[in-house]
């Protein structure tokens, strides 16, 4: 029988004399559990796997992959617990401005609903993990708002049509392949073993 692999998380943010508190412990353990699970792993690298497909498609560029890791808040004296992401190093100008503005809103919107909407149809997962990625978009089309009052979408409309597309889109057997095999990839990096 093989020893399961345990996950490497990135503890580095945390104070060496902060790594034997009792909370911090638990929630290293709770995420190691958590990464040793592998339909939840499937279902994290298929989400982060949608972002990179569709947000590139929105014009974020240069994706890395980032694993789990905690965090220490010094001023709250409390730990956070950090998932695997997927972040964009830069947005391609050039590419976004050939678009029309609604166009890109809308490529916007999809890209960071895919990975929610991707890990429930596409890993049958039922915590999607969208609450940053809205949040994220959130922040995008309220900068966009402000320099246009005159936009009648809102960020509920643009979100609603994007999980809607979103459904059709992971129908298509190409998209659905290239989200599958991006999510392998993915794997390696989001789930780094440790050493």
């Amino acid at each position: 029988m093989t020893k399961p692999t345990t996950v490497e998380i990135d503890v580095s943010q945390v104070p060496e004399d902060k790594r034997k508190d009792s909370r911090f412990l638990r929630l290293l353990a709770d995420m190691q559990r958590g990464c040793a699970d592998p339909r939840l792993v499937h279902a994290i690298c298929i989400h982060e796997a949608a972002h990179v497909f569709f947000l590139g498609h929105a014009g974020l560029d240069k994706p890395t992959a980032n694993g789990p890791r905690i965090l220490y808040d010094q001023v709250k004296d409390q730990f956070d617990g950090q998932g695997s992401v997927v972040s964009f190093g830069a947005w391609d100008q050039k590419y976004i401005d050939a678009l029309d503005s609604r166009d890109w809103l809308g490529r916007v919107a999809k890209g960071y609903a895919a990975g929610g909407v991707a890990a429930r149809i596409l890993a049958n997962s039922v915590d999607r993990g969208d609450g940053d990625d809205r949040e994220h978009f959130e922040n995008i089309f309220a900068k966009i708002k402000s320099s246009n009052p005159s936009l009648t979408w809102t960020s509920d409309f643009l979100w609603a049509n994007a999980q809607k597309a979103l459904e059709l889109d992971f129908k298509n057997a190409e998209i659905k392949d290239v989200i599958l095999q991006c999510a392998e990839g993915l794997k390696p990096e989001l789930f780094r073993a440790a050493s």
